[in-house]
């Protein structure tokens, strides 16, 4: 399934709301595919027992999933 612009900057905008209390570097807080991927691959260290962590992770996975169209 293809994802269109408008829909990427939606989940963009999702990420970058739930990631705001999270221990990252200061680049990843932007919800680009580069933030993303860091955040599933490394993520987890310093955040996994977060409120919203299943949340973010779910929503990197369907974004870095899908193909914008």
């Amino acid at each position: 399934m293809l994802m269109n612009f408008i829909e990427y900057l939606n989940y963009r905008s999702k990420y970058e709301k739930l990631v705001s209390g999270f221990v990252l570097p200061e680049d990843k807080y932007h919800g680009t595919i580069d933030s993303m991927r860091w955040f599933l691959q490394k993520g987890h260290t310093a955040n996994r027992f977060r409120k919203g962590f299943d949340d973010v992770t779910e929503l990197c996975h369907h974004v870095l999933k899908e193909r914008i169209k």
